[in-house]
């Protein structure tokens, strides 16, 4: 199976985790300048501040957490079945890579490990066990990273809500920003978990 094919396959899930990631700095930046336009009569939320950061950390540290896990080697290979797939030949005795029908077949076999996610499962057939396994890294490296946006997004949020009770727009921008760092720190990882994909062979 020729790159471009692969590449065609690849190209469509990273253009939708940018096109995602864009979504959701948008509306980070929208949360900071809806509240500069409304008017709440009323009067503040007090006592609100503490509890407010305590859950933005704790979620800062989960998005943190949860990347490291979501991306390691072992969570990776686990999510497409190479693991799977090598202990299988180690249990039929096979020390190397043979090629022909029966090492496609028995690749073939660990195709229900393969989740084809948002990816239409008709246009991977014409790939190889190998390169429908870098597709299925793709798509999981796209919902890890749904994941992940989800938490930092919840952070603007939490300043939105400040700013409203508050009564204060300015209380609520270093919870936004700290979101949209935290946004450009955690950049879509699609294409290079495919890369490391490619060096398990």
């Amino acid at each position: 199976m020729t790159g471009k094919t692969l590449s065609e396959s690849i190209d469509p899930i990273v253009r939708v985790a940018w096109i995602l990631w864009g979504a959701f700095v948008l509306a980070m930046v929208v949360y900071a300048i809806v509240p500069h336009f409304l008017t709440i009569e009323g009067e503040a939320v007090a006592g609100i501040a503490t509890i407010f950061w305590l859950v933005a950390t704790a979620l800062a540290a989960a998005a943190f957490l949860f990347r490291r896990w979501a991306f390691s080697d072992d969570a990776l290979r686990k999510a497409v079945g190479v693991d799977d797939l090598a202990g299988t030949r180690m249990h039929n005795g096979e020390t190397g890579r043979a090629t022909g029908p029966e090492t496609d077949a028995t690749e073939s076999s660990a195709a229900p490990h393969v989740r084809t996610g948002l990816h239409p499962q008709a246009s991977l057939l014409g790939l190889t066990p190998r390169d429908r396994r870098l597709v299925a890294l793709a798509q999981y490296a796209l919902r890890q990273q749904i994941v992940i946006l989800a938490l930092i997004e919840a952070i603007a949020v939490i300043g939105f809500l400040h700013a409203i009770l508050s009564r204060d727009e300015s209380l609520g921008l270093p919870f936004i920003a700290g979101a949209v760092a935290l946004a450009l720190l955690f950049l879509p990882r699609v294409r290079e978990v495919v890369e490391r994909g490619k060096a398990w062979g």
